[in-house]
């Protein structure tokens, strides 16, 4: 009886498995079967190749999508994109920096879902796009001060000025000059356009920092030129750079200027340049009368094309979105998503706060205000009447209408 028993009850329970099995079987089937079939590619132009998206690949396959990544360069993308468009043969997606993003705003179409929203973000990229999704963040590359550890610590201080007046004060008691015009050791490299790369981008900032809200006229500009061109003229008390010294990134490099401001991303340059100086980044120095912390904003995203004929752009970023964190890992990047602030290292914690005080600057013209303004340093110190002649008369194309 013990034995019957026994056996009806195993029977019982192997056949309530099957059922449960047979049952979510048909529930996953039903599951899978709701999703949708597109039969369709999607083409993304990106710098980064297809092997750089394998989770997205496997999940747009659930889609019946193929993807198609074409890889190009930041600037071939920026040479090819709009005569593309205008051809009628866009990319589904592509990605940009935030200069061409916000020249051309209007030719990208705005997320309409709800998986993606900006309550991960910093609030100041929320601000750029006015609450509105039209880009998806990949990552940013503001301006930082690079130190070197050794000839700060050799100059009497452990760590970088944090204020411009600081900055001044150091200027004297670290410069080394030989006879009255060369200079052995610079402490920091400002005042020229010839020999600092990222000249406009420091310009700009100084600019609005110094002038407030009154930034566009030509006295404003007269009075940020003043104040750059101060550490390049031979004559004042702050002279630290010298128009005929090397770019400042190889200066930087071989220990001939104590700091120099650049953006993040130059750091990779200097490392090859010179892989045992003894350096550190910190955030860019602020005037201590003016609360204010600003930086340039600088950084890259995927957007989605308006003339595209695909309809899925947006489908590959709400999966990529998903396998976002994986994506930085692999491509060591700095995320732009607050969640992740946690987790990294001190130094790209100062990169990551350098975020929260970005602008864009894309009031300006740059590339035409760029040229105008290389001209006047050049001139300021010694043509200063003709470089004022020039500026009063090309500043009304500074600004965008």
């Amino acid at each position: 009886m013990k034995t019957k028993i026994i056996i009806i009850g195993a029977s019982a329970f192997i056949f309530l498995i099957i059922i449960i099995s047979i049952f979510h079987s048909l529930s996953s089937s039903k599951k899978k079967a709701e999703l949708p079939c597109y039969n369709q590619t999607i083409t993304v132009w990106s710098p980064y190749k297809l092997y750089k998206y394998p989770e997205v690949a496997k999940e747009l396959k659930k889609y019946c999508v193929k993807l198609n990544v074409v890889e190009k360069s930041l600037d071939d993308i920026k040479n090819s994109l709009l005569q593309e468009i205008s051809a009628g043969n866009p990319p589904d997606v592509v990605y940009v920096d935030s200069e061409f993003l916000f020249d051309n705003l209007n030719i990208f179409a705005p997320y309409k879902g709800d998986k993606l929203r900006f309550k991960d973000y910093p609030d100041v990229i929320s601000k750029f796009f006015n609450g509105k999704f039209i880009a998806y963040p990949i990552d940013y590359d503001p301006l930082v001060l690079f130190w070197n550890k050794d000839l700060i610590y050799s100059a009497g201080y452990i760590e970088p000025p944090k204020t411009y007046e600081d900055l001044r004060n150091l200027i004297p008691k670290s410069r080394k000059i030989i006879g009255f015009s060369s200079i052995e050791l610079s402490p920091v490299a400002l005042g020229t356009a010839n020999n600092i790369d990222s000249f406009f981008e420091i310009f700009l900032v100084l600019h609005k920092l110094l002038n407030k809200d009154d930034y566009k006229s030509s006295y404003a500009f007269e009075k940020t030129l003043d104040y750059y061109t101060q550490f390049a003229d031979k004559n004042s008390d702050y002279f630290s750079w010298d128009q005929n010294m090397e770019n400042q990134i190889d200066s930087f490099s071989k220990e001939k200027v104590i700091m120099i401001i650049d953006f993040y991303s130059k750091k990779s340059d200097i490392l090859k340049k010179n892989s045992r100086l003894n350096f550190a980044i910190a955030q860019i120095p602020e005037f201590s009368q003016n609360p204010k912390k600003l930086n340039y904003f600088y950084g890259h995203f995927f957007v989605v094309p308006k003339q595209s004929k695909n309809k899925l752009g947006w489908l590959f970023l709400e999966i990529f979105d998903k396998y976002y964190k994986n994506f930085v890992d692999k491509m060591k990047i700095i995320p732009t998503k607050k969640s992740f602030y946690n987790k990294l290292d001190e130094e790209k914690k100062i990169v990551f706060q350098s975020i929260l005080n970005g602008d864009t600057f894309s009031e300006f013209n740059k590339e035409y205000t760029k040229e105008i303004l290389k001209k006047c340093i050049d001139d300021w110190i010694y043509r200063k009447k003709e470089a004022k002649g020039l500026l009063q008369k090309q500043i009304f194309r500074f600004f965008k209408k």
